[in-house]
C-alpha cells in the first residue's frame, strides 16, 4: 500500500510541473474524489505512449530527489512494481530498472538485470 500523503505530493507536482496545470485546479488527495493525476494521464488513450513514459520518468525522478528515505522506499518501490507489472501485462518492451526506463526484450528469457548489463 502506497502512503497517500507522499504519493499525493508527487502527484500534485506532476499536475503542476509536468502537465502544466494550475495548482488550484488539482483535485488529488480529496477523500470524495480520490483523484490521481498520474493514473488519469497514463490511462488516457489520447496520450501518445512516449508522453506516458515521460510522465513515469518525471514521477520517478521526483520521488528519488524529493522523498525521504522511508517514503522513497515505500512509495517508489510500490510505484515501480506497479508500472513494471502493467508493462509486463501489456507485453510492453520496457521496464523500470534502477530508476530508469530501459528497453526489455519480451520473451528473451534473460532477467532484466542481464539485459541491461
Amino acid at each position: 500500500m502506497i502512503p497517500k500523503q507522499s504519493y499525493y505530493k508527487m502527484d500534485r507536482t506532476v499536475w503542476t510541473d509536468f502537465l502544466n496545470k494550475r495548482a488550484d485546479e488539482y483535485r488529488g488527495g480529496l477523500p470524495v474524489l480520490d483523484y490521481d493525476a498520474v493514473q488519469s494521464f497514463l490511462r488516457n488513450k489520447k496520450v501518445a505512449w512516449h508522453k506516458k513514459l515521460d510522465c513515469v520518468e518525471f514521477a520517478i525522478d521526483y520521488m528519488i530527489n524529493h522523498f525521504t528515505d522511508s517514503a522513497r522506499k515505500n512509495v517508489l518501490d510500490c510505484f515501480v512494481k506497479e508500472v513494471n507489472r502493467q508493462f509486463e501485462r501489456l507485453n510492453f518492451g520496457y521496464r523500470v530498472v534502477q530508476g530508469q526506463i530501459v528497453e526489455y526484450c519480451v520473451g528473451r528469457g534473460d532477467s532484466i538485470a542481464e539485459q541491461i548489463s
